[in-house]
């Protein structure tokens, strides 16, 4: 279980780098597809269900005394306040990065203005 954890842990900071190198990319006049980052998000939204899925069967298959059920909801917990945070973070990042793209773009007219 704690294997687990740190790979859904781990997986974060990857997402953040892909997302950083989007936007250099976009800064740089190579947009990337939305639809790889809705793809993303809906991965990491699966990923998100399939992590609570598991987490309620194996609240189900064990017998749960007071102490062991207390540990247990204490932990659902805290990984589903990682998991809000990580899915809040992702969507700033993304909101950066359109803001960016938009910003760039709107550089790119001035400039292509001035040629003119």
């Amino acid at each position: 279980m704690k294997q687990h954890e740190d790979a859904a842990a781990a997986k974060t900071p990857k997402e953040e780098i892909s997302v950083f190198v989007q936007l250099l990319l976009k800064m740089r006049g190579r947009p990337q597809q939305q639809q790889q980052q809705q793809q993303q998000h809906q991965q990491q939204q699966q990923h998100q269900q399939q992590q609570q899925q598991q987490q309620q069967q194996q609240q189900q298959q064990q017998q749960q005394q007071p102490g062991q059920l207390y540990c247990r909801v204490q932990r659902s917990a805290s990984r589903q306040r990682r998991a809000d945070s990580s899915a809040a973070a992702t969507a700033a990042a993304a909101a950066a990065a359109t803001a960016a793209a938009a910003a760039a773009a709107a550089a790119a007219k001035d400039r292509a203005r001035e040629w003119c």
